[in-house]
């Protein structure tokens, strides 16, 4: 029998774009945000490139990205020099999923300034998305030959290391990070996530760390929960997801959901277990893996009925998903 279970990991993050706002609630939107004041400057002032670059911000703040790429462009045009309006537009492009037309936009800037550390890290961070390890090395280690403590080519050197499974080298790089830059967060977490795959609990420090430099963000929370549901401490396990619903995020259903398998699988206590999948539904309705548990739960209680309403529905939201095909497969056979 096989069951669902939940844990997010550090990742980079695609942003996915929606233009659906009304006009009425889009004009007050544009206005709260000063778009109209700025539409406004450039109208009398069109060859400035800061204007362009800050109508972008905000038109990508609103999802309006198409508006936002072609205002980057036309403020890279302006000012061709400026590291800033060139790395943004990279970053509308990476952003949209455009990897290419990043790449391009950073290899044409590298042309006119070769030594600009932001941008060799920055198409190095692109490379290695493309999985292109060999070229995004060339890049970052071209970076930390101009700046050896140059924190974010550190960064993307330990992302290299980790994606290509050399954890202990992605540790230094890590290492290094916080040395050079001791706020940066993220390098807090990957630390955490490479003791984590070692089993060794100095991710515990790492994550803590990160969670009090950033205490309203429930990852790091929900990592060091993890660490003890994984090494079987679920009493340990279940007061810390207990502590994100408390003191961080009292919506966050990965806590509810991880709470919910703790109690189906180990603790066997499926009506508990099903009251905390419910409470994952309540948030998202449509969460594949809440239903088929639940119904995994209603199938060890010999609710067979109820546990077949519950695969069917999972078999609704997605079709043909596995697990609930395999549930159906084995009520079949009772």
């Amino acid at each position: 029998m096989k069951i669902v279970i939940f844990f997010s990991f550090f990742c980079l993050v695609l942003w996915s774009c929606s233009n659906s706002n009304s006009q009425s609630k889009d004009k007050e939107q544009k206005d709260t945000l000063g778009l109209t004041d700025i539409s406004q400057k450039i109208r009398k002032n069109p060859l400035n490139a800061e204007l362009f670059d800050k109508r972008a911000a905000i038109y990508w703040s609103i999802l309006k990205v198409d508006s936002a790429i072609n205002d980057a462009i036309i403020a890279t045009r302006l000012d061709s020099m400026n590291d800033d309006y060139s790395l943004h537009l990279a970053d509308y492009y990476f952003k949209s999923i455009k990897i290419q037309d990043a790449i391009q936009v950073l290899q044409k800037f590298l042309e006119r300034k070769p030594q600009s550390l932001k941008a060799l890290t920055r198409i190095g961070k692109y490379f290695s998305y493309l999985k292109d390890y060999k070229k995004a090395k060339e890049f970052i280690d071209k970076a930390l030959t101009i700046n050896p403590q140059y924190a974010d080519a550190h960064f993307v050197k330990g992302v290299i290391l980790t994606e290509t499974n050399q954890p202990k080298q992605a540790i230094n790089a890590f290492m290094e990070v916080v040395q050079y830059n001791p706020e940066d967060v993220e390098a807090y977490m990957m630390l955490g996530l490479l003791y984590q795959e070692l089993n060794d609990s100095i991710a515990l420090q790492y994550y803590r760390t990160a969670a009090n430099m950033n205490p309203k963000d429930p990852q790091a929370y929900y990592n060091i929960a993890f660490f003890y549901q994984e090494n079987k401490n679920y009493s340990k396990a279940i007061e810390n997801y207990n502590y994100i619903l408390r003191k961080v995020n009292k919506s966050y259903s990965n806590a509810y959901f991880n709470m919910g398998y703790i109690n189906m699988m180990y603790l066997k206590d499926y009506g508990k277990a099903m009251a905390y999948f419910d409470s994952v539904l309540q948030i998202e309705p449509q969460r594949v893996e809440a239903v088929y548990n639940k119904g995994y739960c209603y199938e060890m209680i010999h609710d067979y009925t109820s546990a077949r309403s519950m695969y069917i529905k999972a078999k609704s939201i997605v079709d043909n998903y596995d697990l609930a095909v395999e549930g159906l497969n084995r009520l079949d056979k009772k």
